[in-house]
Parts: structure tokens; sequence; C-alpha cells
């Protein structure tokens, strides 16, 4: 019976040679240097079986300790140069104690002083190889061992090859471990629970989850049953791939099939449920392991408490801290940095800073990413002096920046306009040296630490980049992108885009247009929004025929102009009074898919009552609310303005009356154009009544509204008289 576990894609990655029924160990089988000493004579030394000497004896005792492991290397390599052979049991004992000890190279050297004194491992011997070769991560030798157990006559186990093929899973070569389980079965090994639980690992660290969770049926209908690893293994990789749903579900079946999860499970799941914000859930199983007395561990509360913080629930994160710290366990680097994101996060950046100190009281040393974490949160505050300092006392303490520093201070003097300071930074990031914050400015101290220097990436370009463009020092950003392709790094996307949008601020229409032409040679997708940065930039800039072919040109591309887009298109046709044009393009807009916002028809509206069609702009207005939209403040703000600078001041005070009772509150232009509108028309009643009005509803006189209602009265020549009658405006000043 054959597993029939792979997909096409899997299949295309496996060796050719594989493919076929008849495939065997030979497609896998490749010599290796340390088995190419006299393979081919089998005239190796086997020595005999007598009783072991003294040396030996000492090899053995020292095997026991981890620390005396180079003594007895070295008692070894002296019996190999006096040609006095070691027994296999002796070979065996300080090879395996070198690989339980994770000294898989040191083992592999040892084997091959063995191999040139031709002395015949035994099959322990090689079993011990393979572990070295799979741990070193050279998987393709440890077939070279599967070769000579072949050749010395041994029998292949399923132990073995279960380390082979974890070997390839941990290369991440899960095809041909695939092929060695389908291989085992021609030669009439049966898988077991780890040849299993090898093969789900690999295929969940790949992301084949369907392909997994296949293999764990097929495994089922052998009657090899999947126990708390396999379980594990599958809820841990649907966890990390946000299949909570699914991963719940097999929890539900563990516990069905009478299988307990244990600390690793729940961990697994909580902080799967965490990531996808699903608190509620997370506590539910916190609260399920308390009561089936299972003790979480520090990956279970540190993903709660950095999933809590997260979501700004402070007090449950706190008391989630304490909680572990009364179970006696120490939080770990993760545990704080999880916190002082989230207190970043929050803005409480002094008590981040703090608990960063407390970390390091309890001893418990924060990594780059805790610092980063912390600079990040200083540097969106605009606080770059602090961010520096903790720069460099991350690099005093033994942690140097990496790129992720580097791009967050640049980030954080851009948004301030320290744009030089970023350009210092950069040039540390290529020099080395240490650096500090003097007031102002980034100083170089000296050039001691040489190993600071951090290759820039495409971010901390970009960083610059868009930092020099918004200040309008687009030459500059040119000349470090010709810099930053000498070094190897291509401009991209965002790049172009930022570029683009600089030539548009300084008026440089045509070096904007000319990029666009070029991401197109260069084989760039274009995106709306690249089009959009243009259209905006030629409308600004007065080039409305040339907008309107960009726009067009977007939709033969295939790109849909989106309401930005249309808007500010409009916005520059009805500011130059082509209404024609503007309801020609507002008429494309809807045929085309876009719907209208309620900025488009401010938009009309307005360039209606610029062009004192009244009646059009009204007319728009009921169109608007008609398709479900509703008029905000600003578009009341216009057809007020515009009425009341026609005279019709009826209509005008009705929408004025119509808009209180929607509960909006007029602004202090839509009463400007009132009180203007009352007095040209001489309705001095109404002018007066509408001051009480908004002294009664509290409304705060700015300096245009106390200038019209100045100029308004002192025009009468009956000023004083006027202002015996005015309501009192509390921070007004009209005498």
């Amino acid at each position: 019976m054959s597993i029939k576990v792979m997909s096409p894609c899997l299949r295309s990655w496996c060796p050719r040679s594989c493919h076929s029924s008849s495939s065997s160990f030979r497609c896998f089988l490749t010599p290796h240097k340390l088995f190419n000493i006299s393979y081919s004579t089998f005239a190796w030394v086997q020595p005999n079986s007598a009783e072991p000497s003294e040396l030996e004896r000492r090899i053995v005792s020292l095997c026991k300790s981890h620390v005396k492991l180079k003594e007895a290397v070295t008692i070894l390599n002296s019996m190999l140069q006096s040609n006095s052979k070691p027994s296999s049991f002796t070979c065996f004992s300080l090879l395996d104690s070198l690989s339980r000890a994770g000294e898989h190279d040191k083992a592999l050297s040892v084997y091959k002083s063995i191999a040139t004194a031709e002395i015949l491992p035994d099959i322990n011997i090689l079993h011990t190889l393979l572990n070295c070769f799979c741990h070193t991560r050279m998987t393709h030798s440890a077939f070279g061992v599967l070769g000579l157990i072949q050749k010395l006559g041994y029998r292949f186990s399923v132990i073995q090859l279960n380390i082979v093929m974890r070997g390839l899973c941990k290369e991440r070569q899960v095809a041909r471990a695939i092929e060695l389980f389908q291989v085992m079965e021609k030669q009439k090994l049966l898988p077991d629970v780890v040849t299993y639980n090898t093969l789900i690992n690999g295929l969940c660290k790949s992301m084949l989850f369907e392909e997994a969770l296949t293999l764990c049926k097929e495994m089922r209908k052998r009657e090899c049953y999947p126990n708390i690893v396999t379980y594990t293994t599958l809820i841990d990789g649907l966890s990390k791939d946000g299949r909570t749903e699914q991963a719940m579900n097999l929890l539900g079946e563990m516990h069905r099939k009478g299988l307990n999860p244990d600390v690793v499970t729940y961990s697994a799941i909580v902080n799967g449920l965490c990531n996808k914000g699903l608190f509620d859930k997370a506590i539910e199983l916190f609260h399920e392991m308390s009561e089936k007395r299972i003790s979480p561990n520090v990956v279970t509360y540190s993903s709660l408490i950095h999933g809590l913080c997260k979501n700004g629930q402070w007090q449950d994160a706190t008391e989630m801290f304490n909680g572990m710290l009364e179970s006696g366990l120490q939080p770990d680097a993760i545990t704080y940095t999880g916190l002082v994101d989230g207190l970043c996060k929050d803005g409480r950046v002094p008590q981040a800073m703090q608990l960063l100190n407390t970390m390091m009281e309890k001893g418990e040393e924060p990594d780059t990413v805790t610092y980063n974490v912390l600079i990040n949160g200083l540097c969106k505050e605009g606080q770059m002096g602090d961010a520096m300092n903790y720069m460099g006392k991350m690099i005093e303490r033994g942690n140097m920046p990496d790129v992720v520093t580097f791009n967050t201070l640049m980030v954080g003097f851009c948004r301030i306009g320290k744009v030089e300071e970023s350009v210092k930074l950069l040039q540390h990031m290529l020099d080395g040296g240490f650096i500090s914050y003097a007031p102002g400015s980034v100083v170089f101290i000296d050039k001691k630490h040489r190993n600071c220097c951090v290759e820039p990436d495409i971010m901390t370009y970009n960083t610059l980049v868009h930092g020099l463009c918004k200040e309008c020092r687009v030459d500059e950003a040119v000349q470090l992108c010709q810099k930053m392709a000498e070094r190897g790094v291509a401009c991209n996307l965002v790049t172009y885009n930022m570029l683009i949008d600089g030539f548009c601020k300084v008026h440089q229409l045509n070096e904007a247009l000319m990029l666009l032409q070029q991401m197109g040679d260069k084989g760039f997708e274009l995106t709306s929004f690249t089009y959009s940065i243009l259209i905006d930039g030629l409308c600004k800039n007065g080039k409305i025929e040339t907008a309107k072919k960009l726009l067009y040109d977007m939709q033969s591309h295939g790109l849909v102009p989106n309401q930005r887009d249309y808007n500010t298109l409009l916005d520059a046709l009805c500011k130059v009074g082509d209404l024609e044009h503007a309801m020609s393009l507002f008429l494309v807009m809807n045929e085309g898919g876009c719907e209208p916002d309620v900025i488009t028809f401010n938009i009309l509206i307005d360039g209606m009552c610029r062009a004192g069609n009244l009646n059009d702009a009204k007319e728009m207005l009921n169109e608007m609310i008609q398709r479900g939209f509703i008029p905000d403040i600003v578009t009341y703000s216009i057809i007020i303005n515009g009425l009341s600078k026609v005279g019709d001041m009826d209509d005008a005070k009705g929408l004025l009356e119509k808009m209180i009772a929607k509960g909006l509150s007029p602004d202090a232009c839509i009463y400007d154009s009132l009180l203007k509108g009352f007095w040209a028309k001489g309705d001095v009643e109404e002018f007066m009544r509408l001051l009480h009005g908004m002294a009664a509803q509290g409304v705060r006189l700015d300096d245009k509204l106390e200038s019209t209602i100045l100029d308004c009265l002192s025009g009468d020549g009956r000023i004083s008289t006027f202002m015996e009658s005015l309501p009192k405006f509390s921070q007004a000043n009209l005498m």
C-alpha cells in the first residue's frame, strides 16, 4: 500500500529518479569523503574482543562526564598514533558521548581518525554518525552512512531512517523525506509514530498543512495512532498560520480520543488565538489549564500578556504578569518585550523605560528586539535624545544595533524635520563607530566599534528619500538613489512614488512624468497610487489636460481610478470654471462604477455656486440626498454662502434651520456668510436676531467674525446705537 500524500507541487521537488515505482535507496545513497577509505577491500581491522586495556577503561570512564571528553579524545588519538587499536565499544562510547554533548563536529573529526586507522565501524558507531550528520545539516552525508550500513551487510532500521528523515525535514527537504518514507514501505519497513510525527512536523514547517492533515488520517488507517506529539505539532503549525478554528477542532478531537493536552499544546493554541485577537477564547483556555492542573509556562504567559497589551487591556495584562511572578516563573526577554511594546503603543513610554530598568535589575538582559521596541516608542513621542541614548546603552551592553534600529531612528528624525541627522546615521551605518546624541545633533565619538557597521536596506534609503523630498530637496534624493544603486540596492515602487511626489512638489512635472515612463521601461507594475500622485501634482500645477490624459491612460492599463483621482480632477476643473467638463467627468465616474462620495458632491456644488448656478447647486444637493448621501457641514456652508452672496436669504435661513434640525452645528464660516448676507440686504433685524442666537448658543467669535461684525456696523454710521443692543460675547473685543 503506497502513501499518497504528495501534492503536485511537492512531487515537482522530488528527485526525478525517485518518481518511479522501482525507486530504491540507490537514488539517495551518495558517498562522502569520510567513507572513501578502503571501501572496496573491506580489509579493515576488527579489534579483538579481548579484555579492554587500561587506556580504554580510562576513555570509557571519562565519557561519563561531558567536561572530560577533551581528555578522552586526546587519549584515543594517542592510542591511534601508537597503532594501538581501541575496540568498537570504546570508539562508540566516545562518539556517542560527544554526540550527546552536542559536539557533533568533534565526533565527526574523531571518526575520521578512526576510519583512517582502518577500524571497522559497527552498527552503533554508524547509528551515531547518522545523528551527527543530521544535526549538523549534512544530511547528504548521512546517506553515505546508509550506503555503508548496506555495504557492511547490516539491515536498515526504522530508527535510522527516522533520523535521516528528521535531518531532511530540518533542512526543509520535505519532498525527499516523503520519498524516503515511500521507499521505507518498499523495503518492508513499517513506519512508526516517530516517522509520521517527523514528516508531519516537516510538512507544517513548510506550510503544507493539508498534506500534514492527510498524513495524519493515513497513519490512523495503518493502525499507527496519533499521539500527543502528533496533535501538538499540528495544532502549533495551524495556530501559527492563523488557522485557529482547525487547531481548536484538533484540540477537541484530542479530548474525544482520551489524549490529554499538555502545556506545550495549550501554549501553542493560546499564542495563535492571541495573534488573531481572540483574547476571550485564549483566557478561557488559560482557565481550562488551571482546572486540569496544567501549570502555564513562560510561553503561555508571554503570549497572553503581549496579546492583552496589544488590545489595550492593561489591568488584565498587569494581573497576568503578577500571576506569572507569583507562580514562580521568571519572565524572559520575550515577556518583557511584549510589555514594553504594549506600553509604548499606548503612549506610556516612561513606564516602558522603567520596565526595561526593572528587567535588567532582575538579571534578564534585553536583546536588540527589546531595545528596538523602546526606541520606536521614544521616536514616535519625538524623544530623539532618549532614543539615541538607548542605542548607546545597547551598544555598551554588547547588543549591536541592527538595520531596524537605524531605520526606526531615521524615521523619527525625519518626522520632526531633522533629515540631516538621518543622513549622519546612514553614514554611521556604513562606517561604524560609537555615536551619541547631543542636543540637536548626532555626534560621532570614536571608531572603536567597527563591528557596528550595518548594511542599509531599501527601507533605510526610502526613509531618507521621503525625508528629503518632503523638504523639497529632490536633487539630493536622486543622488541618494544613485548611491544606493552603487551598493546593489535597487529602487522599488515606493522609492519611485516618493520621487514622483517630490518632483511634483517642486513643479518639475516633466521629470515626474519621465519617472513614470522609466518605471514602465524597467518592468514595474504600475499602480493606481502612482497615477494618483501624478494626477494630484498636475492639477495643483494647473496642468489639467495632462492630468485628464493620465486618467484615461491609467484606465488603458487596466487600472480603475478611485474617488480621490476623480475628486482631484473635478476640483481642478471647477476651480477654473469648466463646469461642462466637470459634469462630463462626473458622468464618466458614475458609468465607470466609481461611486461618488460626499466630497465629490461638495466639489460640484461649490463649483456651481462659484459660477452663480444656484439652481443647479440645489438640484445637485437634492440628487445627493436621493442617492443616500448625508450632507455635512461643508455642504451646507457652501450653499448658504452661495445663497447669501446673491441675497437669497430666505433659502439660506431655511438651510440653516434644516441643518440645525439634523443635529449639525453651524461653524464660523456659515455665520459669517449669513451676517454678511443679512447686512447687505439691509435686514438689520435678522442681523441682530442672528447675533443674539449665536450668543445664546455660546458661539465663540474668531477674528474673521469680529471683523465682519465691526465692518458691517461701522459702515452704517450708527455704531454706538447698535453697540448698545449687541449681545455679550465674552471673548469678543468689539469696542
